[in-house]
């Protein structure tokens, strides 16, 4: 008994007098590796929930009246502030294919993502690397997520503009329709 006990504060004094023999303590990276997949994870559920529908919507509907645009009206009856918001408007009308290139770029971004955060975090417990070596990944890591979410929020920001800017404009891009048209079947 008294052999285990001196045997066990051996143990307990090489312990705490060698730390790297319990292995590297990367507790804090764990930790911010937990929060950028917690991050990762809101962002691809708020990805989800984009309305891909209504922005297909936005664009047909963008391009369908860009085309009456262009029979209704003349170069000569063109105001400035209509042609700026005719402008703007007729930008819709890409929304939706450059939207559907950035999703897929980011869907293929927040897989890889969430799969190198899991195995980093896996690998750091497991103290699989030497100390700066994982300082180095880990870092490396943090700022391809962060850059992602920036990738996300930049996504994010341009959809809920074509949002924005739709409803603004179209009902103003509307009135102008009619009103030409009026003009027209005046002159018949």
């Amino acid at each position: 008994m008294k052999k285990t006990a001196v045997f066990n504060v051996f143990v307990l004094f090489v312990y705490l007098m060698f730390p790297s023999c319990g292995g590297i303590d990367y507790s804090a990276e764990i930790a911010q590796l937990d929060s950028l997949s917690t991050a990762v994870t809101k962002m691809e559920e708020a990805f989800k929930a984009v309305d891909t529908n209504r922005l297909r919507e936005i664009s047909i509907e963008a391009s369908n009246n860009i085309n009456r645009i262009k029979e209704v009206y003349t170069t000569d009856t063109v105001n400035m502030k209509e042609a700026r918001m005719i402008t703007t408007y007729k930008s819709l009308r890409k929304i939706d294919g450059k939207s559907r290139a950035e999703r897929g770029k980011l869907w293929s971004e927040i897989a890889y993502s969430k799969k190198q955060l899991s195995t980093l975090t896996e690998d750091l417990k497991n103290s699989r690397f030497e100390k700066e070596l994982g300082k180095k990944y880990f870092i490396d890591e943090k700022l391809a997520t962060q850059s992602l979410l920036g990738s996300y929020e930049s996504y994010r920001l341009n959809i809920e503009w074509a949002f924005q800017t739709y409803d603004s404009l179209h009902p103003l891009v509307l009135e102008v329709i009619a009103r030409q048209e009026q003009v027209l079947e005046s002159k018949k």
